[in-house]
């Protein structure tokens, strides 16, 4: 399961290494709550393979995760907030040391994108 609707809630799962750590659920209304007790820190979700690919989005929310994927075909690691942009971004490198890491925050005025 990425994500699924349940009584108009959505829930996303998030982990590393294909492991659920928490979920977000997300009501009608767009307000956003994590799993209590849930590990929050360095976890994300996936959208495609890093297999083969020369850079990996990581993207503070899954709209933008899934468009950017869309447009371009890389592989996006979702950090679903922004202050989980920077252990995603470690967590990706550990995992994919070849691949150059852009992080994007969800506010265009606030995109500042950085290649390692």
């Amino acid at each position: 399961m990425g994500r699924a609707c349940i009584k108009g809630h959505w829930l996303s799962r998030f982990g590393q290494v294909g492991e659920v750590h928490s979920l977000q659920f997300i009501k009608d209304d767009g307000h956003k709550r994590f799993l209590n007790g849930g590990q929050i820190a360095g976890g994300y979700f996936s959208i495609g393979a890093n297999e083969g690919a020369d850079a990996l989005f990581i993207a503070e929310g899954f709209a933008t995760g899934a468009t950017l994927h869309q447009a371009t075909g890389y592989p996006v690691a979702v950090a679903f907030n922004a202050g989980n942009l920077e252990p995603v971004a470690i967590a990706m490198r550990k995992q994919s040391p070849g691949l150059s890491v852009a992080r994007l925050p969800c506010r265009a005025s606030e995109i500042s994108v950085r290649l390692a």
